[in-house]
């Protein structure tokens, strides 16, 4: 998937990145989420304990709330280095409403994939800025059930390989049009 334009950044790019690629906090991430499904699919939100996310990755998570067919995504917590990097509170507030608007549009979509797949995913999300490519965020996506039929709630955990500030002039200004 991938945008042109978006704020100060040329381009943006999500590139699937296989699970058994992840290192570190979040590949402990995938391992909590999996010791948590049993012979289930997906565990519960009422289950899953963002606390036991390591501690260096829970300020840049966010869990959306997913309704039955739903086009967008309400936020129900959108972690502060989050709030920080992207310079905005969306805690509450729609998935849509994430500026740059592409970016939201790609996240979204991204969010749809994880509930077709109905089991982890992860992204590499690749900036164009400064005339050169950088991989700004690991991103792994965790689908949580509440009925054990759909996913009702998407968990993103977030780690920055190059630090959680290094891009973050490319989130200082959203254009409207984006």
């Amino acid at each position: 998937m991938q945008a042109e334009r978006v704020g100060h950044m040329e381009k943006i790019e999500f590139v699937p990145l296989a699970l058994d690629a992840l290192e570190g906090d979040t590949a402990r991430s995938l391992s909590y989420w999996r010791q948590l499904t049993g012979q289930r699919e997906m565990p519960t939100w009422r289950e899953f304990d963002l606390m036991k996310v390591p501690a260096t990755l829970i300020r840049t998570s966010h869990v959306v709330d997913i309704e039955n067919d739903a086009d967008d995504f309400i936020f129900r917590f959108w972690g502060t280095g989050s709030a920080e990097i992207h310079n905005q509170e969306l805690t509450g507030r729609y998935l849509s409403e994430m500026r740059p608007l592409e970016l939201g549009r790609l996240a979204i979509a991204n969010i749809k994939q994880l509930i077709a797949a109905r089991q982890p995913i992860a992204v590499t999300t690749t900036l164009m800025s400064r005339s050169q490519p950088e991989k700004f965020q690991v991103i792994l996506r965790l689908p949580l059930s509440d009925d054990g039929i759909r996913v009702t709630h998407a968990v993103t955990i977030t780690e920055f390989p190059l630090g959680r500030y290094y891009s973050r002039e490319a989130f200082e200004k959203h254009d409207e049009d984006s």
